[in-house]
């Protein structure tokens, strides 16, 4: 007999405390709240938590975190994000984490909207131009001037052209696709080699995008929720378009059901403040 997987209601998904970052940080400081910069014990905590779900090798790791720390005492999140990538693109890393979620979110056919950018590429991975069969499908390999170049090397004659639709329309009319097919096809795989890099590429900056996003986001909500900020009022803030899910994690945090806070899954965009009691109710609607 088989066995359906049961979807979940969006409450039952905020309580499930084993789909969110637990950590503890034993750091205090006297940073000012207004501080850009989180201190680096809780950068460090925040980064070794969520590279617990990241397997790359381990010399990577260190140096990756140095790159990332520098970047971020710096104030730069864009350089944050050119650390990681710099130093993660091309290394076969894998992100367990991210995985689980991008599972959930198809299952549940419901994305947030931090995932866009990389949704689109996953959307497109299989995505492919075919092969030309016939000299028409592969003129758009090419350039006029290496049609033209092409033309002369090959001593074929074709009636003057200015544009290039006329050049094309008469390579179709004067060119036989045996004679053209051996160049047309070794040009379409480049072309396609090329296009595949430039996509995993993008893609993966995408990934590192996410990561990056991900490590910040804790550091900055450990820093928050740090021993010397111990006080009541803290609110779980989300985006109004977040997943159903993402709103029942909040409300179960700000109801007091939940110590776990944001981010709730990679690149959440959520937060949390300190909100004073009078303001609270205008915070929450």
């Amino acid at each position: 007999m088989s066995t359906r997987k049961r979807r979940m209601s969006p409450r039952e998904y905020g309580k499930r405390e084993d789909l969110l970052i637990e950590v503890t940080v034993n750091a205090k400081t006297d940073d000012a709240e207004g501080s850009f910069s989180t201190p680096t014990e809780f950068v460090r905590a925040a980064f070794d938590k969520v590279l617990e779900k990241v397997e790359v090798e381990s010399d990577i790791k260190e140096r990756l975190f140095e790159a990332y720390l520098s970047a971020h005492q710096a104030g730069s999140p864009h350089e944050e994000r050119k650390a990681v990538t710099a130093h993660l693109v091309g290394t076969k890393w894998r992100w367990s984490w991210l995985d689980e979620w991008i599972d959930r979110f198809n299952f549940e056919n419901e994305w947030p909207p931090s995932f866009f950018p990389y949704r689109e590429f996953l959307e497109k991975r299989n995505s492919y131009r075919v092969a030309p069969t016939n000299v028409s499908e592969s003129l758009y390999l090419f350039t006029v001037k290496e049609l033209r170049a092409w033309l002369k090397e090959n001593e074929i004659k074709v009636r003057p052209c200015r544009k290039r639709q006329e050049l094309e329309v008469a390579m179709i009319e004067a060119v036989p696709w045996e004679r053209f097919c051996d160049v047309a096809l070794e040009q379409y795989q480049r072309n396609e080699a090329t296009r595949r890099a430039t996509f995993n590429e993008k893609k993966e900056e995408a990934r590192c995008n996410l990561l990056t996003h991900t490590i910040t986001a804790l550091a900055y909500q450990l820093r928050r929720r740090s021993p010397s900020r111990e006080i009541e009022g803290w609110t779980w803030i989300i985006q109004p378009d977040d997943t159903s899910f993402a709103r029942a994690a909040a409300k179960n945090f700000n109801e007091g059901q939940s110590e776990t806070f944001p981010p709730y899954y990679p690149g959440d965009g959520s937060y949390i403040k300190h909100v004073r009691k009078e303001k609270m109710g205008k915070e929450l609607q």
